[in-house]
């Protein structure tokens, strides 16, 4: 071999290790706030009217959204009921739509996003559709919606970002009516598989795996770039899932996560609360075992709020309080569940904001 092919061989070898290294994404390990002055603020903001929309209201929502200008559209945790629509100040305006299969009707609705102040889209993935509304719940038009997932974001021209959390999925960027999508990037299994998805910023968004707190950050493009792993004494990732309905302590479990307009990482995770078995309610044998269908979502979780800085990775801050917190309807707004007096279901939406001391 001579010595020029050698020195070839050479300079292949340290390319390839130097792409290599530069192809892994950075990890940050959080275990404990960086921000000793920084603080969560929650402060009751209102509740929405669900008394009068009490007939469709179902006891855990499965999604909710808020419009620039304040409407909040609440997806009811039934497919029979339509998507509820509440003004800025609370007050239900009206259902949107129907049971059924055509215009403005909806046999499986999943989720309800907010595509600007006077456009929303709602997606029914059993009749493969997205229908788009006004501010009002009137129909604007439909189009065709083939990915078959409930953890979607709209995109840029009707494209959509969407995941298939089941089985160890992958994600993919179905462009307007697509019945196939650009897959990329690899979702870690769990048992039970739950990642949530961010909104999306400057084309790229972050993704939790609910279990185990894992946070990645990706490019709609599908380039990996970040991982963040979080630890923490409340972290059950071990322990067989649990939301209480068997009669055994709640797993920790994020419910939802967003990137605020200064790029910070901001997450919800419910963890058992000290008074837990206060929740469950009475119990009702289902072939033989104990089920707890009546649970109070109020006296059975705290949250979790974590804040972490979108260039270091670091987690600024953490905070727990007493309560259900299920979805951030923007970055000022939280949506809380509890149960009333009565046992009805009250949705409140809640101001978040972070301070700091200094």
């Amino acid at each position: 071999m001579t010595f020029g092919r050698v020195l070839r061989n050479v300079f292949s070898c340290v390319w390839l290790a130097t792409s290599a290294a530069v192809a892994q994404p950075p990890t940050m390990r959080a275990r404990t706030p960086t921000c000793a002055a920084c603080r969560i603020v929650l402060v009751k903001d209102l509740a929405l009217d669900t008394v009068n929309a009490a007939a469709t209201v179902s006891r855990q929502p499965i999604h909710a959204s808020r419009s620039p200008q304040g409407r909040i559209a609440v997806v009811p945790g039934s497919s029979i009921e339509p998507v509820l629509l509440f003004d800025a100040g609370g007050k239900f305006l009206t259902p949107i739509g129907r049971k059924g299969s055509g215009p403005n009707e909806y046999v499986r609705t999943v989720a309800a996003h907010w595509l600007d102040a006077d456009r929303l889209n709602i997606y029914d993935l059993a009749s493969a559709r997205v229908t788009t509304v006004n501010a009002a719940g009137r129909l604007v038009g439909t189009a065709p919606f083939h990915a078959n997932s409930a953890l979607l974001r709209p995109l840029d021209r009707g494209a959509h970002l969407v995941v298939n959390a089941f089985g160890g999925g992958r994600f993919a960027v179905y462009d307007s009516g697509a019945l196939d999508g650009r897959t990329f990037g690899t979702i870690p299994e769990e048992r039970p598989t739950r990642v949530q998805l961010s909104n999306v910023r400057r084309g790229q968004f972050w993704s939790v795996l609910s279990r185990s707190y894992r946070l990645d950050a990706w490019s709609v493009a599908g380039r990996h770039l970040a991982t963040i792993e979080r630890a923490a004494p409340w972290l059950s990732r071990n322990m067989p899932y649990s939301d209480g309905t068997f009669g055994l302590a709640p797993t920790a479990y994020s419910q939802d996560l967003r990137v605020d307009s200064l790029g910070r990482i901001w997450v919800l995770t419910t963890v058992a609360s000290a008074g837990w078995r206060n929740g469950l309610g009475s119990p009702v044998k289902v072939n033989g075992r104990d089920r707890y269908p009546d649970r109070n979502m109020e006296k059975l979780f705290d949250t979790i709020i974590d804040v972490f800085d979108g260039t270091s990775f670091q987690l600024l801050t953490s905070h727990r309080v007493p309560g259900f917190f299920m979805v951030f309807l923007s970055d000022e707004h939280v949506l809380r569940q509890r149960e009333g007096d009565d046992g009805s279901q009250v949705l409140e939406v809640w101001r978040v904001r972070m301070e700091s001391e200094l």
